[in-house]
């Protein structure tokens, strides 16, 4: 009968053992192959979350070699980016956005497309204005930026923590 019991016993607490939810892991500290062949230009103060990397061409057809196998999120423009989350498992959000003509703000248009890995980004039809919102997240830190080249000075404009990169051979 005891046997019984301690049988029971054990049943019961490798069953309850089995529906505890998992505890979330932590985000990983591992960099991706991408975001160390990239360098940044400048030297920033903050630890990046990513990297970019603007990619002067004029049409998909025209990508780096290198990059030619990675996904293509074409949002319709003339500026392509190459988009690396710094870390693995980290994901990176791409949240198309359109300029309301009659207050000039900007609103989401569709559903956000999530990366998890790198990527290469058209986007910005327009001199005017960007039309996307880009969030890298890494763990509960996270920063959200639109990438456009400035009007001002021809330089890429992000987030200081995502940098902007040229490649390192």
């Amino acid at each position: 009968m005891k046997k019984i019991l301690f049988i029971m016993a054990a049943l019961l607490l490798a069953l309850f053992i089995g529906c505890v939810p998992a505890v979330p892991s932590a985000p990983t500290n591992i960099e991706t192959g991408w975001y160390t062949r990239l360098s940044p230009v400048g030297e920033g103060d903050t630890e990046p979350l990513g990297a970019v990397v603007y990619l002067p061409i004029s049409g998909a057809d025209e990508l780096p070699d290198a990059v030619c196998d990675l996904p293509l999120c074409d949002l319709s423009g003339w500026e392509y980016y190459l988009i690396a989350p710094r870390y693995e498992g980290d994901t990176v959000t791409v949240q198309p956005l359109v300029m309301e003509e009659e207050s000039a703000a900007f609103r989401a248009e569709g559903e956000p497309i999530i990366y998890d890995a790198p990527f290469v980004l058209c986007c910005n039809p327009s001199d005017i204005f960007s039309n996307v919102s880009v969030t890298l997240r890494h763990g509960e830190e996270s920063i959200t930026f639109s990438p456009h080249v400035s009007l001002r000075d021809g330089s890429v404009v992000t987030d200081a923590r995502a940098p902007v990169c040229e490649w390192v051979q």
